[in-house]
């Protein structure tokens, strides 16, 4: 049997105003139906969405404790 581990990340908050949002760059976006998606919008024309997130940062130091490497994998 594989031993599978799996890390999540909450995020922060949902951010609905799109002020702060850097057209370009990756983050979480939530659709009008309400489903979080990981993506990148090349402009400020975020139709289809209602809020965004930047991207959770990763625990490297909790990973190597685990001893887990890229892609989740143990060494």
């Amino acid at each position: 049997m594989i031993e599978q581990r799996i890390i999540t990340a909450p995020t922060a908050a949902w951010d609905y105003d799109w002020a702060a949002f850097r057209p370009g760059s990756k983050c979480m976006l939530l659709t009008d139906g309400g489903i979080a998606i990981i993506g990148q919008l090349s402009s400020d024309d975020h139709a289809g969405y209602m809020a965004w997130s930047p991207m959770p940062q990763r625990d490297k130091a909790r990973e190597a404790e685990l001893g887990l490497g890229l892609g989740g994998r143990r060494r």
